[in-house]
């Protein structure tokens, strides 16, 4: 029974040459958009307002969503936009839209890093940090 529960708790890490404690998918989650969150605002800080996940990914990785907030007014880009790179994402500016793409492929790159299961199709939506404001912050999302 404690070799199971062990086998559960630890995993070996053959880089380190030792076991380490799992990760819960939700600490997996924090530790990467934290890393998405650190390179966005080193790249872009004046467009990057805000960068948060949510989702019950604990009951299952496809739950997690993946927010960008912009600085950018609300008239620049479609509330709730999830694909940028789709036909009814014309309504963005060029090169924001380029922007969008590239910042959608970074947190998604993060994700893949950590070894989030199916990291290329994680849900990344972009808003204006002004409309989700306006709309009463957290309760925007409900």
């Amino acid at each position: 029974m404690r070799m199971f529960l062990a086998a559960r708790v630890l995993s070996w890490n053959p880089s380190q040459m030792r076991w380490r404690k799992r990760s819960t998918a939700n600490e997996i989650a924090e530790r990467s958009v934290a890393r998405a969150r650190r390179l966005l605002k080193a790249q872009d800080a004046d467009l990057i307002a805000s960068v948060f996940h949510y989702g019950a990914v604990d009951i299952d990785a496809a739950h997690l969503v993946v927010w960008v907030l912009l600085t950018s007014p609300p008239e620049a880009i479609p509330p709730w936009c999830f694909y940028p790179e789709r036909p009814d994402g014309q309504s963005i500016a060029p090169d924001l839209r380029s922007k969008l793409i590239d910042i959608q492929a970074l947190v998604r790159s993060c994700l893949a890093r950590e070894e989030w299961p199916n990291a290329a199709h994680v849900s990344v939506g972009f808003d204006s940090a002004q409309r989700v404001d306006e709309g009463g912050g957290w309760y925007y999302f409900k």
